[in-house]
Protein backbone atom coordinates (compact mmCIF):
# COMPACT_ATOMS: atom_id res chain seq x y z
CA UNK A 1 0.00 0.00 0.00
CA UNK A 2 1.61 3.35 -0.78
CA UNK A 3 1.69 6.51 0.92
CA UNK A 4 -0.96 8.47 -0.38
CA UNK A 5 -3.53 5.34 -0.27
CA UNK A 6 -3.08 5.19 3.84
CA UNK A 7 -2.02 8.92 4.58
CA UNK A 8 -4.30 10.45 6.98
CA UNK A 9 -1.72 13.28 8.48
CA UNK A 10 1.21 15.22 7.02
CA UNK A 11 3.56 17.18 8.73
CA UNK A 12 5.80 19.76 8.61
CA UNK A 13 9.57 20.19 9.56
CA UNK A 14 9.04 21.05 13.34
CA UNK A 15 7.57 17.62 13.65
CA UNK A 16 3.77 19.34 13.38
CA UNK A 17 0.93 17.32 12.17
CA UNK A 18 -1.51 17.92 9.87
CA UNK A 19 -4.82 15.80 9.21
CA UNK A 20 -5.70 15.84 4.92
CA UNK A 21 -9.37 14.95 3.74
CA UNK A 22 -10.30 13.32 0.65
CA UNK A 23 -8.62 13.47 -1.95
CA UNK A 24 -9.57 16.35 -4.19
CA UNK A 25 -7.25 15.95 -8.01
CA UNK A 26 -4.51 13.29 -9.29
CA UNK A 27 -2.11 14.50 -11.54
CA UNK A 28 0.84 12.13 -13.45
CA UNK A 29 2.86 13.36 -10.96
CA UNK A 30 0.90 13.06 -7.55
CA UNK A 31 -2.21 13.42 -5.44
CA UNK A 32 -3.76 16.81 -4.12
CA UNK A 33 -5.31 16.80 -0.34
CA UNK A 34 -6.83 19.50 1.49
CA UNK A 35 -5.93 19.75 5.14
CA UNK A 36 -9.00 18.49 6.98
CA UNK A 37 -9.14 21.28 9.71
CA UNK A 38 -7.87 24.18 6.99
CA UNK A 39 -9.56 23.74 3.41
CA UNK A 40 -7.91 26.68 1.52
CA UNK A 41 -4.59 24.68 2.32
CA UNK A 42 -3.86 22.42 0.10
CA UNK A 43 -1.28 19.45 -0.09
CA UNK A 44 0.63 17.69 -3.05
CA UNK A 45 1.86 14.40 -2.29
CA UNK A 46 4.52 13.27 -5.15
CA UNK A 47 3.57 9.68 -6.53
CA UNK A 48 6.12 6.81 -5.18
CA UNK A 49 7.88 6.45 -8.56
CA UNK A 50 8.27 10.08 -8.83
CA UNK A 51 9.75 10.21 -5.67
CA UNK A 52 11.94 7.63 -6.28
CA UNK A 53 13.53 8.73 -9.46
CA UNK A 54 13.54 12.67 -8.86
CA UNK A 55 12.86 13.10 -5.09
CA UNK A 56 15.43 14.75 -3.90
CA UNK A 57 15.93 17.41 -6.83
CA UNK A 58 12.25 18.18 -6.26
CA UNK A 59 12.47 18.98 -2.61
CA UNK A 60 15.41 21.22 -3.29
CA UNK A 61 12.93 22.80 -5.99
CA UNK A 62 10.39 23.08 -3.44
CA UNK A 63 12.22 24.15 -0.50
CA UNK A 64 14.07 26.75 -3.05
CA UNK A 65 10.66 27.95 -4.54
CA UNK A 66 9.30 28.04 -0.68
CA UNK A 67 12.02 30.62 0.42
CA UNK A 68 10.78 32.98 -3.11
CA UNK A 69 7.13 33.18 -1.66
CA UNK A 70 7.16 36.15 -0.49
CA UNK A 71 7.98 38.07 -3.63
CA UNK A 72 4.68 36.65 -5.31
CA UNK A 73 2.32 37.56 -1.88
CA UNK A 74 -0.08 39.44 -4.22
CA UNK A 75 -0.44 37.33 -7.06
CA UNK A 76 -2.65 34.50 -8.27
CA UNK A 77 -0.13 31.98 -7.89
CA UNK A 78 -0.62 28.27 -6.00
CA UNK A 79 2.88 28.72 -5.04
CA UNK A 80 4.76 26.19 -2.90
CA UNK A 81 4.75 27.68 0.47
CA UNK A 82 6.49 24.50 2.93
CA UNK A 83 7.25 21.02 2.60
CA UNK A 84 5.99 18.36 4.09
CA UNK A 85 6.90 14.90 5.42
CA UNK A 86 5.11 11.69 6.29
CA UNK A 87 5.38 10.31 9.82
CA UNK A 88 8.97 8.71 9.22
CA UNK A 89 10.31 12.14 8.50
CA UNK A 90 10.76 11.23 4.84
CA UNK A 91 9.62 14.03 2.15
CA UNK A 92 6.40 13.90 0.33
CA UNK A 93 5.38 16.86 -0.94
CA UNK A 94 4.30 20.43 -0.17
CA UNK A 95 1.57 22.69 1.18
CA UNK A 96 -0.37 25.13 -1.01
CA UNK A 97 -2.74 27.89 -1.15
CA UNK A 98 -6.07 26.42 -2.63
CA UNK A 99 -7.29 27.58 -5.71
CA UNK A 100 -10.63 28.23 -7.04
CA UNK A 101 -11.96 28.19 -10.75
CA UNK A 102 -12.56 25.91 -13.88
CA UNK A 103 -9.97 25.10 -16.14
CA UNK A 104 -9.27 27.31 -19.32
CA UNK A 105 -9.25 24.47 -21.37
CA UNK A 106 -13.05 24.68 -20.88
CA UNK A 107 -13.31 27.86 -21.64
CA UNK A 108 -11.55 27.76 -25.08
CA UNK A 109 -14.31 24.71 -25.66
CA UNK A 110 -17.60 26.11 -27.47
CA UNK A 111 -19.88 23.38 -25.39
CA UNK A 112 -17.95 23.04 -22.64
CA UNK A 113 -17.90 27.05 -22.34
CA UNK A 114 -21.42 27.19 -22.45
CA UNK A 115 -21.74 25.14 -19.75
CA UNK A 116 -19.57 26.59 -17.17
CA UNK A 117 -20.42 29.94 -17.88
CA UNK A 118 -22.81 30.64 -20.50
CA UNK A 119 -23.15 34.51 -19.43
CA UNK A 120 -19.09 34.58 -20.91
CA UNK A 121 -18.47 37.38 -23.00
CA UNK A 122 -15.49 38.58 -24.63
CA UNK A 123 -14.71 41.36 -22.70
CA UNK A 124 -14.70 38.62 -19.86
CA UNK A 125 -11.99 36.45 -21.72
CA UNK A 126 -9.38 39.20 -22.68
CA UNK A 127 -9.57 40.61 -19.01
CA UNK A 128 -8.66 37.44 -17.74
CA UNK A 129 -5.74 36.71 -20.54
CA UNK A 130 -4.40 40.37 -19.59
CA UNK A 131 -4.17 39.19 -15.63
CA UNK A 132 -2.57 35.70 -16.83
CA UNK A 133 -0.01 38.62 -18.98
CA UNK A 134 0.77 40.55 -16.18
CA UNK A 135 1.39 38.09 -13.84
CA UNK A 136 3.82 35.84 -16.16
CA UNK A 137 5.25 39.70 -16.68
CA UNK A 138 6.03 39.63 -12.61
CA UNK A 139 6.76 35.72 -12.99
CA UNK A 140 9.58 36.67 -15.82
CA UNK A 141 10.83 39.95 -13.71
CA UNK A 142 11.52 37.38 -11.25
CA UNK A 143 13.63 35.43 -13.31
CA UNK A 144 10.73 32.37 -13.36
CA UNK A 145 9.88 30.56 -16.52
CA UNK A 146 6.77 29.12 -16.59
CA UNK A 147 7.94 26.45 -19.45
CA UNK A 148 4.74 24.16 -19.43
CA UNK A 149 2.05 26.54 -20.46
CA UNK A 150 -1.40 24.45 -20.97
CA UNK A 151 -4.86 25.47 -20.78
CA UNK A 152 -5.06 23.44 -17.85
CA UNK A 153 -2.40 25.06 -15.95
CA UNK A 154 -5.13 28.17 -15.54
CA UNK A 155 -7.95 28.35 -13.26
CA UNK A 156 -10.18 31.25 -13.96
CA UNK A 157 -12.41 32.28 -11.45
CA UNK A 158 -15.78 33.74 -13.32
CA UNK A 159 -17.23 35.02 -10.12
CA UNK A 160 -14.41 36.92 -8.94
CA UNK A 161 -12.83 38.01 -12.44
CA UNK A 162 -9.25 36.40 -11.41
CA UNK A 163 -7.48 34.13 -13.07
CA UNK A 164 -4.97 31.48 -10.92
CA UNK A 165 -1.59 29.45 -11.94
CA UNK A 166 -1.41 26.22 -10.95
CA UNK A 167 1.29 23.35 -10.87
CA UNK A 168 3.91 25.90 -9.59
CA UNK A 169 6.43 23.39 -8.90
CA UNK A 170 6.89 22.32 -12.59
CA UNK A 171 8.35 26.06 -12.90
CA UNK A 172 11.86 27.36 -14.58
CA UNK A 173 13.79 28.45 -11.33
CA UNK A 174 17.06 30.55 -11.00
CA UNK A 175 17.81 31.05 -7.01
CA UNK A 176 21.79 31.54 -5.96
CA UNK A 177 23.06 30.97 -9.62
CA UNK A 178 21.06 27.64 -9.56
CA UNK A 179 18.82 26.81 -12.32
CA UNK A 180 15.88 24.29 -11.28
CA UNK A 181 14.92 23.58 -14.95
CA UNK A 182 11.01 22.80 -16.17
CA UNK A 183 11.46 18.99 -17.22
CA UNK A 184 8.16 18.92 -18.90
CA UNK A 185 5.77 20.42 -22.06
CA UNK A 186 3.19 19.77 -24.52
CA UNK A 187 4.71 18.99 -28.11
CA UNK A 188 1.90 22.02 -29.07
CA UNK A 189 2.71 24.48 -26.97
CA UNK A 190 6.23 24.62 -26.97
CA UNK A 191 8.85 26.48 -30.13
CA UNK A 192 10.04 24.34 -32.03
CA UNK A 193 13.57 24.82 -31.31
CA UNK A 194 12.36 22.59 -28.38
CA UNK A 195 11.14 20.00 -30.17
CA UNK A 196 13.36 16.75 -30.15
CA UNK A 197 15.40 17.57 -27.74
CA UNK A 198 15.70 16.72 -23.72
CA UNK A 199 14.04 19.42 -21.93
CA UNK A 200 15.40 19.14 -18.62
CA UNK A 201 18.69 20.51 -20.48
CA UNK A 202 16.70 23.52 -22.36
CA UNK A 203 16.75 26.78 -20.58
CA UNK A 204 13.43 28.29 -20.93
CA UNK A 205 13.42 32.10 -21.82
CA UNK A 206 10.92 34.63 -21.40
CA UNK A 207 10.59 34.52 -25.35
CA UNK A 208 10.09 31.04 -25.50
CA UNK A 209 7.07 31.50 -22.74
CA UNK A 210 5.81 33.88 -25.14
CA UNK A 211 5.84 31.38 -28.51
CA UNK A 212 3.64 29.11 -25.86
CA UNK A 213 1.51 32.07 -24.27
CA UNK A 214 0.54 33.27 -27.78
CA UNK A 215 -0.87 30.05 -28.59
CA UNK A 216 -2.54 29.80 -25.39
CA UNK A 217 -4.31 33.34 -26.55
CA UNK A 218 -5.15 32.57 -30.01
CA UNK A 219 -6.87 28.97 -28.80
CA UNK A 220 -9.07 30.68 -25.71
CA UNK A 221 -9.95 33.65 -28.29
CA UNK A 222 -10.92 31.07 -30.98
CA UNK A 223 -12.93 28.75 -29.42
CA UNK A 224 -9.82 26.20 -29.03
CA UNK A 225 -8.81 26.25 -32.68
CA UNK A 226 -4.61 26.30 -32.42
CA UNK A 227 -2.78 28.53 -34.73
CA UNK A 228 -0.93 25.56 -36.64
CA UNK A 229 -4.31 23.78 -37.07
CA UNK A 230 -4.23 20.99 -39.65
CA UNK A 231 -6.19 22.64 -41.99
CA UNK A 232 -4.63 22.99 -45.09
CA UNK A 233 -1.63 21.35 -43.54
CA UNK A 234 -0.22 18.61 -41.45
CA UNK A 235 -0.83 17.72 -37.92
CA UNK A 236 -0.68 20.56 -35.42
CA UNK A 237 2.97 19.61 -34.50
CA UNK A 238 4.13 18.63 -38.06
CA UNK A 239 2.80 22.49 -38.58
CA UNK A 240 4.21 24.32 -35.40
CA UNK A 241 7.50 22.52 -36.56
CA UNK A 242 7.95 23.90 -39.75
CA UNK A 243 5.92 27.45 -39.33
CA UNK A 244 3.13 26.72 -41.35
CA UNK A 245 0.29 28.97 -39.69
CA UNK A 246 -2.90 27.75 -42.19
CA UNK A 247 -4.88 31.34 -40.65
CA UNK A 248 -1.85 33.66 -41.79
Amino acid sequence: MSFMEKAVRVFDKAGKAQAIGDEIARGGEGAVHALAAKPSVVVKLYHQELLDRRGEALRQKVDAMAEMRQRFAAASLAWPAISVYDERGAWRGYAMRRAAGVPLAKLAHPMLCRKHVPDLDRSHVVRYLVAIIKTLERLHGAGVCLGDINLNNFLYDHATGTVTLIDCDSYQVAVEGRLFPCVVGAADMIPPEHHGVNLSQVRRTPESDLFSLAILIFRCLMLGRHPYDFVGGGTVVENLRRGHVPYG
